[in-house]
């Protein structure tokens, strides 16, 4: 990444208590150790988006019955198993974003959080016309980075991972990337470096077989660019900016979508014991 100069006016015994931090190894100088700092204080700063879009019928699964976020998987209900993995990697304010019967069912089993010890703010999605759009009415409560996970997924990837890559590359948005031997079915990206250099969401226009995991690591900027789907919309944009990062990891993710993905799901958080 390019880098920039700048002034700062601090006191002496902070710089002082910078400098000690040289090793001349992983720390080569006064400027690395400033670098060092602010990311250490972004990464420690970590907000969550859990977002649920769409409408309500859309979201809910007849045959157990419940809102694909309550599902039960084991003796937790989907979005216990989200919130216990957001918290081991240090997402402990957390926004979810739905239709408003979808939020009070959710509100009636998870309340405000803390129990898990995690703050969760709810805000309610009307109307929406698109995952960007949905994820537009929390726009005020995100001011730093945060993270974007869906609300229908069971993961393993490793969040705090893919964090600090997002915040070391300071990218305005970086996207979770796996393989798939059915790509048509997901949005397949091509990727040189750590750039995504294109991406088709459930299309056969890109012949790849990386495809994209609804795990994003975000910056503000990002809610500042048009359209109504991350998908269809933004990450395009954001490719022609040259703004957008991939992060590729073997991690997976079961999307539950009906009571069959369930059995799928249970199989995954046996074998992964961050659940």
């Amino acid at each position: 990444m390019p880098k920039v100069k700048v002034s700062l006016t601090i006191t002496k015994k902070i710089l002082d208590d910078v400098e000690a931090l040289v090793d001349g190894i992983k720390i080569k100088n006064r400027s690395d150790a400033f670098e060092h700092l602010i990311r250490r204080s972004l990464s420690s700063s970590r907000t969550a988006v859990i977002l649920l879009g769409g409408a309500e019928k859309r979201n809910y699964i007849k045959e157990i019955p419940a809102y694909r976020p309550l599902v039960k998987i084991g003796n937790k209900h989907l979005i216990e198993h989200q919130i216990d993995l957001l918290k081991v990697s240090g997402f402990t304010r957390i926004l979810i974003i739905a239709e408003n019967n979808i939020l009070a069912d959710i509100f009636r089993v998870i309340g405000n959080g803390k129990k898990y010890g995690v703050k969760i703010e709810y805000i309610t999605d009307k109307n929406s016309k698109g995952t960007l759009d949905s994820l537009k009415k929390a726009k005020d409560q995100l001011s730093s980075a945060f993270l974007i996970i869906y609300g229908d997924i069971i993961f393993t990837t490793d969040i705090k991972k893919l964090w600090d890559y997002h915040i070391k590359n300071s990218a305005a948005m970086t996207i979770t990337l796996t393989s798939s031997q059915n790509p048509k079915e997901k949005g397949a990206a091509l990727i040189e470096g750590e750039k995504i250099t294109a991406f088709s969401q459930k299309s056969s226009i890109i012949k790849s077989n990386i495809v994209l995991s609804p795990i994003f690591a975000c910056n503000p900027e990002m809610l500042e660019f048009s359209g109504h789907s991350i998908e269809k919309d933004l990450i395009p944009q954001l490719i022609c900016a040259e703004k957008l990062f991939g992060y590729l990891t073997a991690g997976t993710e079961i999307h539950i979508h009906e009571a069959k993905n369930i059995k799928a799901a249970i199989n995954l958080i046996e074998k992964h014991t961050n659940y």
